[in-house]
């Protein structure tokens, strides 16, 4: 039987011995094999660059970037993919701010940016429209603004939704506009198996290495 290819992300590098969203954590990450990984950023502001979400909550006057370090720890073939964890706080900048650090350390790798932000993406399309997005949707809410205009202006790659609004209806409406699909997260084997389901295009989960042992035995 052909082998699935769902794509496994190790959402903030996975559960494993170190804190998530760490160095450590996707360095552990990509020595056990992962193929893509999901990174939780944020933008300060005050000194006008990206840093790892957690150091900008947890260690908020650590002046080392973990950032580039983190982003060392994942090898080239392994997919970055980076959310962006922002308000709606001067998105233009965020967005002018993302496209240079893009430009300079990513340009090379195989990155999907990803956000819950609409106007983020927004204006990350208008300045630099090659950067692969994904709009990201956690309430039927949020979904129903999306599908009724936002994603216009957004002309997003992947449409990432938690699993539980995850329905051939939605499926139908983003395969149509030529849409990839990712649900979040896949943390058991009945949403996963609601993944293969729905033919879903990529799985955000805690758990890479489990889910990557179910896709072989498929």
């Amino acid at each position: 039987m052909e082998q699935v290819r769902l794509q496994i992300v190790a959402h903030r590098g996975g559960r494993g011995p170190f804190p998530e969203n760490t160095p450590d954590a996707y360095g552990y990450a990509a020595d056990r094999g992962c193929e893509s990984v999901e990174m939780d950023i944020r933008y300060n502001y005050l000194r006008r660059r990206f840093f790892l979400a957690h150091d900008i909550i947890h260690h908020p006057q650590r002046r080392k970037n973990f950032l580039d370090i983190a982003i060392e720890q994942v090898p080239q073939d392994v997919q970055l993919v980076l959310e962006i964890k922002t308000l709606s706080i001067l998105p233009g900048v965020v967005a002018r701010a993302f496209s240079r650090f893009y430009t300079k350390h990513l340009d090379e790798r195989d990155v999907v940016v990803i956000s819950f932000n609409p106007i983020i993406l927004m204006f990350l399309r208008k300045i630099n429209s090659k950067i692969p997005r994904g709009i990201l949707c956690g309430s039927l809410f949020s979904m129903i603004l999306h599908n009724w205009f936002l994603w216009r202006f957004v002309d997003a790659q992947w449409y990432i939704v938690n699993k539980r609004l995850l329905s051939n209806r939605f499926v139908l409406w983003a395969r149509q506009r030529g849409m990839m699909i990712g649900i979040y997260l896949v943390n058991s084997i009945k949403s996963w198996k609601k993944s293969l389901k729905f033919d879903v295009d990529m799985a955000i989960t805690d758990y890479p290495k489990k889910l990557a042992k179910l896709r072989s035995e498929l």
